[in-house]
């Protein structure tokens, strides 16, 4: 297979790129399913579905004030920092840094507003207010996580990353499992949870700051941006933010609308299916991580670079994916069984078998939407995902009360395949893969 690529040694230096993410993600994997267990089996299932509308209702509430800063250092820090032109880079780090704080404050301070209403609404129980609110002071901790690693991926430093997944994992889900194995209560476990961001957030932001300013040398004062520049800084980052908030609006919906109308316990066991949906669907986050700085610079490179970039990509992703769904597939009920230590469990088997499938076609075409982001198309992507999310909100909204938690689950493959494949269609339609004309690339179309 690799001597039928058409750049072997590119395949062989992502390879040895994904080697650290993909060890790191292994640690965190394992922690993720012994943590995934202990808490299945410490918390009840009411309990246990209180937690997952806890982080799906904190999560929502970070998506719409979150601007994913980190998606303009890969393009606007990492343009500058390709090009030596330290001063700028430094400007753009500075302006994304301000913008991540300050969402943080915020989005903890709606989260604590809003936390005894929707204790009562959603969780059936007011004296879990407290709980929101700790969950909103883990977000503050962790706001300028993503910043790092963005960073990371400007420098190609995989290792840190596959070492803030792996570790990061660990001393989050110790500490979490510790919690539910010693108090058994859902109280322990979130603030285990703050405890363990903190932690994370202080390691990874120290060695994220040591290596800027070992990488930018001895700059100590920015460039002023230009107007121009910091007008499509803001354009770029208002749009990644409409894009994360359309994104993890459709995610966590479905857990809200199943709390909603479903309780608890519903959720509970919806929860975890998609667990072990993200587990596998974490299989190709080490090729995605790669994916986005890489397609960028093989844009400014050319049409076959670029396209031999995606080839490789596709590879990798697909060796990691397909052989892997077709065994979870086969296997999920044991599977399942194994994780929850329970029968009430059980019935997430098949929805686990189900959602399954929206992974693999995303594991296949996720480079589509990184190639419309280096183009700049970053508002098209947002009416790709505001339509997606339009058609799937009414759809929850019809489905979940009839189907429940079947009816979520084929809705999941459909919220992750038709992202995927309208996004490719537009690469192809707009001829960002150069198929129709072999020409040198142009400029940056804006969007």
């Amino acid at each position: 297979m690799i001597r039928s690529l058409p750049n072997r040694s590119l395949f062989k230096r992502f390879l040895k790129q994904s080697f650290w993410l993909y060890g790191g993600m292994g640690v965190a994997q394992v922690a993720g399913v012994i943590d995934l267990a202990v808490l299945a089996r410490s918390l009840t299932l009411v309990e246990f579905g209180q937690l997952a509308l806890i982080i799906g209702y904190g999560s929502v509430v970070n998506a719409l004030i979150d601007f994913r800063v980190w998606e303009a250092i890969l393009k606007f820090f990492n343009e500058h920092f390709a090009a030596h032109d330290f001063g700028r880079a430094l400007a753009v780090l500075r302006l994304c840094l301000a913008i991540d704080v300050g969402t943080g404050v915020v989005a903890t301070v709606v989260l604590t507003l809003t936390a005894r209403p929707v204790a009562r609404l959603l969780l059936d129980d007011p004296e879990l207010a407290d709980e929101i609110v700790l969950y909103g002071l883990m977000l503050l901790f962790t706001t300028t996580e993503t910043t790092a690693t963005g960073l990371f991926r400007v420098y190609r430093r995989f290792d840190l990353l596959g070492l803030k997944d792996g570790l990061g994992s660990i001393i989050r889900r110790s500490l979490s499992i510790a919690a539910a194995l010693a108090f058994g209560s859902l109280h322990a476990v979130m603030v285990a949870l703050v405890l363990g961001g903190l932690i994370e957030a202080l390691l990874f932001n120290g060695l994220a700051y040591r290596l800027t300013r070992r990488q930018l040398g001895k700059v100590t004062g920015h460039t002023p941006l230009a107007p121009g520049e910091l007008k499509r800084i803001l354009s770029f980052v208002l749009g990644t933010n409409v894009l994360g908030t359309l994104k993890l609006l459709t995610e966590h919906w479905d857990m809200l609308l199943l709390g909603w109308f479903g309780g608890p316990s519903v959720t509970g066991v919806y929860k975890v299916a998609a667990s072990a949906t993200q587990l596998h669907h974490k299989l190709k986050i080490p090729i995605t991580t790669i994916s986005y700085p890489e397609i960028v610079r093989a844009r400014q490179a050319g049409p076959a670079q670029l396209r031999s970039t995606i080839i490789v990509l596709i590879a990798i992703s697909a060796l990691a994916t397909l052989p892997s769904a077709l065994v979870l597939a086969i296997f999920a009920d044991p599977i399942i069984r194994f994780v929850s230590g329970s029968q009430e469990y059980l019935a997430a088997a098949g929805y686990f078998r189900i959602m399954i499938l929206g992974n693999v076609v995303t594991g296949l075409l996720f480079w589509a939407g990184h190639l419309l982001m280096a183009n700049e198309r970053v508002w098209l992507v947002n009416r790709i995902h505001l339509a997606r999310s339009l058609s799937s909100v009414v759809a929850l909204a019809v489905v979940i009360p009839t189907w429940g938690a079947l009816g979520a689950s084929w809705l999941y493959v459909f919220n992750q395949s038709t992202v995927s494949i309208a996004a490719f269609v537009a690469c192809v339609r707009l001829d960002y893969l150069f198929l129709k004309h072999r020409f040198a690339l142009a400029p940056s179309e804006k969007s």
